[in-house]
């Protein structure tokens, strides 16, 4: 069978039949919802149908290499800071008490899900498609823009705009570790496992201390609102000693 030769127009075309499918099949908007709530009471038909359309996207298009690879065991030691979050968020929940093995099942599923469908669709489809016209740095913000962009549409399910650009502005700051990882180590596959590794231990932290009402979030000072960019700055700041020589990197290939 022959395939498209997916450039920045397919894969752009793909990112927005993509959040279609994300908003169609997600939660009523009308009706505000937390989103720990989501991922503890069953599997998400959303978290669902987007990776399987992309899996399909990708069978049609040839976008070029996704990195679905293990990384080489080098590549690892990369992993030392995002780790050291991951296991000290997850030190929150437990030490606030883990809910029950039933939404702990629930919640692995869907984040795996999560990182599936986010990794593959901005560090897979959308990176590949834009570097096919864009230089490196270009493709590099715009994709983890999108990527943060997209967590404002969080809005619709929480009823909380001011809740959903913090997250934004969060989920661009560690976005931009991911891509970085992206391109040091050539995997996907990395990506995706330590995306669903933090969000299984963000959302553990926060079905242990329960959600904030996303009403007293628009009540906070701006450094409280802020607080979640501010936690994750230094994994941007690492991102960006990652990133160091990136159009040198991209052409020669993954490194230590």
């Amino acid at each position: 069978m022959t395939r498209l030769r997916g450039g920045p127009l397919l894969a752009l075309l793909t990112f927005l039949a993509w959040l279609l499918v994300m908003l169609l099949a997600g939660p009523d908007p009308g009706e505000p919802t937390p989103i720990s709530a989501m991922v503890t009471e069953g599997i998400a038909l959303q978290l669902v149908l987007a990776p399987l359309f992309l899996l399909l996207v990708t069978r049609l298009v040839d976008f070029g290499d996704l990195g679905f690879r293990a990384p080489a065991l080098r590549h690892l030691r990369l992993l030392w800071l995002p780790l050291i979050y991951i296991v000290a968020i997850f030190a929150i929940g437990v030490s606030a008490g883990l809910p029950p093995a039933r939404q702990i099942t629930f919640v692995a599923l869907n984040v795996l899900l999560v990182g599936l469908s986010e990794e593959l669709m901005f560090r897979g489809v959308l990176f590949a498609g834009l570097r096919r016209r864009l230089s490196p740095w270009p493709a590099v913000i715009a994709v983890t823009l999108l990527f943060g962009s997209v967590h404002i549409l969080n809005a619709f399910i929480t009823g909380s705009l001011t809740a959903a650009l913090m997250q934004a502005l969060a989920a661009s700051l560690s976005g931009f570790l991911f891509i970085a990882l992206r391109i040091r180590t050539g995997s996907l596959t990395l990506c995706i496992a330590l995306h669903a590794l933090w969000n299984f231990a963000a959302f553990m932290a926060t079905l242990a201390q329960g959600d904030i009402d996303p009403a007293e979030v628009a009540r906070m000072s701006l450094a409280a609102q802020l607080t979640p960019a501010l936690f994750v700055a230094p994994l941007f700041l690492y991102a960006l000693f990652l990133m160091r020589g990136l159009n040198r990197r991209i052409g020669a290939g993954p490194s230590a």
